[in-house]
């Protein structure tokens, strides 16, 4: 087992028997917005955000990205698989652009920023 294994778990494997297992964490979301997908664009309400092995993504794996309508029983969905180096530059940007951008526009105040982990 891996000496570190907290910084493995948060990082969302885990190491056994000197090979890494994905901790399937699943964080399920609501959300507002909109995407577009095949049929065009949907409206999105729930968002599902997981570390896994990727369907189509050339990595062993990958940030996964689900959003979805949930009253769209036909399985619409938005899905994007991420290189974790990735991911973690797009969430980096996506606050700094929050913190950078007027509450008055943004409707976020910068004590809610301040108290993001």
């Amino acid at each position: 087992m891996s000496e570190n294994l907290l910084s493995d778990i948060s990082a969302g494997t885990m190491e056994i028997r000197g090979k890494y297992m994905c901790t399937y964490q699943t964080e399920v979301i609501e959300t507002k917005g909109s995407g577009k997908g095949p049929a065009g664009w949907m409206k999105l309400d729930e968002a599902t955000v997981y570390l896994d092995h990727p369907v189509h993504a050339p990595f062993a794996h990958s940030v996964n990205i689900d959003l979805r309508d949930k009253t769209n029983k036909s399985g619409g969905r938005v899905a994007l698989e991420l290189e974790p180096a990735a991911a973690l530059q797009l969430a980096k940007t996506i606050l700094q652009i929050l913190k950078d951008t007027p509450a008055t526009v943004s409707g976020i105040n910068d004590i809610t920023l301040l108290t993001l982990p």
